[in-house]
């Protein structure tokens, strides 16, 4: 069954969380939402939440280990959000 592993409608709840922590930051989303490619976006993001000292990610209330963090479907997030911002162009 191709659902079960969704969470709210996203690929996992790791996926879900960041998705989540994005969008309830307008600040962020009008940043992420110029990324043009996914390396890039990927790449902001581990560099705005990571924490070498504690080697967690920090959301805004949540954090994720290393682990979790590789498993976050960052192309489902960055299509998301670009679709969204392509459709509030029209």
């Amino acid at each position: 069954m191709a659902n079960e592993n969704k969470y709210n409608g996203w690929t996992n709840y790791e996926t879900w969380l960041v998705a989540l922590n994005i969008d309830n930051d307008r600040c962020l989303v009008d940043e992420l939402k110029h990324f043009k490619e996914l390396r890039d976006f990927k790449e902001f993001l581990e560099e705005l939440c990571y924490d070498d000292e504690l080697d967690i990610y920090l959301l805004s209330c949540d954090t994720l280990s290393s682990r979790e963090w590789k498993k976050v479907n960052f192309e489902e997030i960055f299509n998301n959000l670009k679709a969204d911002y392509e459709e509030d162009e029209e």
